[in-house]
């Protein structure tokens, strides 16, 4: 029984920046999402995926091992399908749901709730509910909204994000006073979308991880888990860990006292403010950071209102067997020979092994590599 439509649009942040209803990617965009378009089988069970790939011999059977059974469709071949599947895309905004719409798909959301994603996807939105989260003690973490460059002159060490962006790109980061670069930045970025959030620079990080939540149909907020990822110098992503040693490294610098309190205060944001206008996944980044003699939690980096990686983790950590823990990674090569040499060592360095639908160590590709192919999405289990 087919139970839904799943889709990897990777360019929805790049969409909701545009604020047009007819966004296009650039050509690097478009082919991240045709070589991870298959990503999303190994989340669900019973979907189509729409994909203009299909899933090689080895790695369908890997999924049969894992009892992973979806189908996989291009758009082309999507009048074929039930019009009135529920829709699990990467995230909602008013490009991808007027494609669906023309291709007759109903569960699509109304334009206003569309206008309100995109609001409550800016990291404008996020103050509120960091003011509200840094009411608790062993807490830190500040954002302010700048709408005019002339404004930046009493800022020093901080870093200065878009509204709208996504894996820490277009971050603007500053030591001491703003730089003439820095400023040009930033009026760069004001007068495209409006302004920018400015907040101090955390220089004592000792981890990133974010909290995962999902929307009901009925409005409830519940809390998925935790995930862990790691980022460059620059705060761009690079992996996720999976597995039990993700709770084990909150848990070991944080009390319960906090992170429950932090979970209780976002299910209800989220209830009050969110689940008007988005059903769903979303998750909030955080940082665990050395103040002074003390461990503070930053509790509201960004929210992702949408899919993300830290969710995809969450599933993933579901195929691993108990006890094991490894992570999962995007690979980014200029060409495919490079990916496909990347490909063959770890699949000789680790030989995946499954075994009563779990995986019990090994590297498992979880998307396909062709001729042109620059993008891998795989998962290692130790």
């Amino acid at each position: 029984m087919t139970t839904a439509l799943a889709l990897l649009n990777l360019d929805h942040d790049l969409a909701l920046r545009s604020g047009a209803g007819n966004y296009i990617p650039g050509r690097h965009v478009a082919r991240m999402m045709d070589d991870l378009a298959l990503l999303p089988y190994w989340l669900f069970n019973g979907c189509v995926i729409v994909s203009p790939k299909r899933l090689p011999p080895a790695m369908s059977d890997a999924a049969a091992s894992l009892g992973i059974d979806n189908c996989v469709a291009r758009w082309d071949e999507l009048h074929q399908l039930c019009r009135d599947l529920p829709i699990r895309p990467w995230g909602w905004n008013m490009t991808i749901a007027r494609r669906l719409s023309a291709r007759g798909f109903t569960a699509v959301p109304s334009s206003e709730d569309l206008h309100h994603i995109r609001r409550l996807s800016s990291r404008e939105a996020s103050i509120p509910l960091l003011e509200r989260l840094r009411e608790a003690d062993g807490t830190v973490g500040q954002r302010t909204l700048v709408t005019s460059v002339a404004d930046m002159g009493g800022y020093t060490d901080f870093v200065a994000k878009p509204l709208w962006s996504s894996s820490g790109k277009g971050l603007v980061w500053n030591d001491g006073a703003p730089t003439a670069s820095t400023l040009s930045q930033v009026a760069a970025e004001i007068k495209r979308c409006g302004g920018v959030v400015v907040e101090p620079l955390c220089r004592d990080k000792i981890l990133d991880f974010a909290m995962e939540f999902e929307i009901g149909m009925d409005g409830r907020c519940g809390f998925l888990g935790y995930s862990v990822f790691e980022t460059d110098s620059h705060g761009r992503y690079e992996r996720n860990l999976l597995g039990s040693a993700t709770d084990a490294c909150v848990a070991a610098l944080l009390p319960d006292s906090l992170t429950d309190h932090v979970k209780s205060t976002v299910t209800g944001y989220a209830e009050e403010n969110l689940s008007p206008y988005y059903k769903g996944p979303f998750g909030i980044d955080m940082m665990v950071c050395r103040d002074g003699d003390g461990i503070k939690l930053h509790p509201c980096v960004e929210i992702n209102l949408r899919m993300n990686m830290g969710i995809v983790a969450l599933h993933l950590s579901r195929l691993a067997g108990d006890g094991r823990n490894g992570h999962f990674s995007i690979k980014h090569c200029r060409d495919a020979g490079s990916l496909r040499l990347f490909h063959e060592q770890m699949s000789q360095e680790n030989p995946l092994a499954i075994i009563d639908k779990k995986i019990a160590k090994g590297y498992l590709p979880l998307t396909p590599i062709g001729d042109d192919t620059q993008h891998l999405a795989y998962v290692v289990i130790s």
